[in-house]
């Protein structure tokens, strides 16, 4: 989605007319239950989110007063015919693979990290603890990019966020992402007017056509981040600075031509 200079990868809004009613969650352990709601009715399947959460129970997938199992996250959409994969360790450009693609995304992340940030939440604070849905990635100015969520927490139809806040509260999860397999159908997804069915994706990302992106920018930065966390005698702080620089290089790119070079030499 590109935009009156905004450059969205992804989609700005759930669907179309969603108010902050449709997207708070009911109860305070029902986040991935209303997650998974919130992307089912972009798939045009609408059912209460009281009727899911009763439904996940009893299939094990969410524990009333305990949450729901991260292992699960997905097997509700499963059910309804939307079939998903789940990614641990995952990194920012799968997070833009997925989005450009048109796929709708569920994260988990430490709640505390991006409502309450501190100092102490980073040195004590690190745990998963919630799920929300990733909408988009605003790249719109390369020194700033921002990550767009649908937050059923605390209701916010659309919230955006440094990259840098998002990733530490992601990185809590291990960067868990569960991603649906497709699109959902335009019929039921008027906001992804700028989205080419036909292609089964944004055409560019950036300066670079999807296809380089996927099949080379993804699986080197993959590599690359596997090769490196292997070390065993990294520690924590280690792997947030790969981290960083991972981000800072997605950063940089938004603003050059050159990606290689970035990779290769600028990381």
């Amino acid at each position: 989605m590109e935009t009156m200079g905004t450059k969205i990868i992804g989609e700005v809004i759930p669907f179309p007319g969603a108010e902050s009613d449709d997207i708070q969650q009911i109860a305070m352990d029902t986040c991935a239950v209303k997650s998974q709601q919130i992307i089912m009715k972009e798939f045009g399947v609408d059912i209460p989110e009281s009727v899911l959460a009763n439904e996940s129970a009893a299939k094990g997938y969410y524990m009333p007063g305990a949450g729901s199992d991260p292992a699960q996250v997905g097997r509700l959409l499963n059910d309804y015919g939307i079939a998903t994969h789940t990614m641990e360790g995952a990194n920012v450009y799968d997070l833009v693979n997925e989005l450009a693609q048109g796929h709708k995304v569920i994260v988990g992340v430490d709640a505390d990290e991006l409502w309450r940030p501190s100092f102490f939440n980073d040195l004590f604070g690190e745990a998963a603890n919630h799920a929300l849905v990733v909408t988009g990635i605003d790249t719109t100015n390369p020194d700033d990019v921002k990550v767009l969520v649908t937050d059923p927490g605390n209701g916010d139809v659309i919230k955006s966020y440094d990259i840098e806040q998002f990733m530490d509260a992601w990185h809590d999860s291990n960067c868990m992402m569960v991603a649906t397999n497709q699109a959902p159908p335009a019929i039921y997804a008027p906001s992804m007017i700028n989205f080419d069915y036909g292609l089964g994706h944004l055409p560019m990302i950036g300066d670079i056509p999807f296809e380089q992106f996927q099949t080379e920018i993804c699986p080197e930065m993959n590599t690359f981040f596997e090769h490196t966390i292997a070390d065993p005698v990294l520690q924590p702080q280690d792997i947030a600075d790969i981290y960083d620089q991972m981000h800072d290089a997605f950063s940089e790119w938004q603003s050059t031509d050159d990606f290689h070079s970035l990779l290769y030499d600028g990381i």
